[in-house]
């Protein structure tokens, strides 16, 4: 057999290979989750949930994700303090009036998480014990409105008052769209068009969001929308793994023996 054929034969096997793979899936990406040797005896009852940061301008979405969190987490016993409220009492002892988030969205953004110098200072002044800080590391669409496909990856950390680490959790989301309507990722899976009812409520909530961006008050840290600010596709990534979350969240002290509520 001549050199070509057995280039030919190489040059086939290995398209064939690289359709295959990019036709297969991604794996899901596992959290990566830690926590502290002693967390049972260090669960923490009072918690201010910090205003939500992110590497890039996401008013609305780092609001979202606050409040579905809070949502979430609404019966598990601990005594929540919400994001707008810590963000208004950071405010208001300011000197400059954002001073204050602007320091603490810098540590965040920076180390996931707030140092043990600005802890003890920031819990005394939002009456907590611990202290959990959010962070977007990733939040992407990629494709075409009839094909896309949207990334969200987030960051959680549970600090305590001295700013020792209780809790920590990198959590990976990806799924497939059509015109923000998510849908199963499957190699078996034919291509499913839109309808025209499902194109104009893309069409619609993209419009909608826009218009809650423009009305909204900018902020470093994030300010207050709507749950219904943002796509579909994105809520259900977000509503995965904050699903993720709230089953590896450290328990509050009076939850009572038994089954979640």
């Amino acid at each position: 057999m001549s050199r070509r054929p057995k280039s030919a034969l190489l040059l086939g096997a290995l398209l064939a290979l690289l359709t295959l793979t990019a036709a297969t899936p991604t794996a899901p990406v596992p959290d990566q989750v830690w926590g502290h040797p002693e967390l049972e005896r260090l669960r923490p009852q009072h918690v201010a949930i910090l205003p939500m940061v992110s590497f890039v301008y996401l008013p609305r979405e780092r609001a979202y994700v606050e409040d579905a969190w809070l949502q979430r987490m609404r019966l598990s016993y601990h005594d929540w303090l919400p994001a707008v409220l810590c963000r208004e009492r950071m405010a208001s002892t300011s000197r400059g009036g954002d001073s204050l988030l602007s320091a603490i969205g810098s540590q965040v953004r920076s180390r996931g998480r707030v140092d043990s110098t600005s802890s003890p200072h920031l819990a005394r002044l939002l009456h907590s014990q611990a202290l959990l800080c959010l962070r977007i590391d990733r939040w992407e669409r990629i494709g075409e409105a009839r094909s896309t496909r949207v990334y969200v990856d987030m960051t959680a950390a549970l600090v305590d008052s001295t700013g020792r680490l209780l809790w920590r959790v990198v959590s990976r989301e990806c799924l497939e769209s059509v015109y923000g309507v998510p849908k199963a990722v499957s190699v078996a899976q034919p291509a499913v068009p839109a309808s025209d009812m499902e194109y104009e409520r893309w069409r619609a909530s993209e419009e909608a969001a826009t218009r809650g961006a423009l009305a909204g008050r900018p902020g470093e840290m994030g300010v207050g929308y709507g749950p219904t600010a943002i796509a579909a596709d994105f809520h259900e990534a977000v509503t995965r793994i904050l699903a993720r979350w709230a089953r590896r969240f450290p328990e509050s002290p009076r939850r009572p023996a038994g089954p979640t509520p």
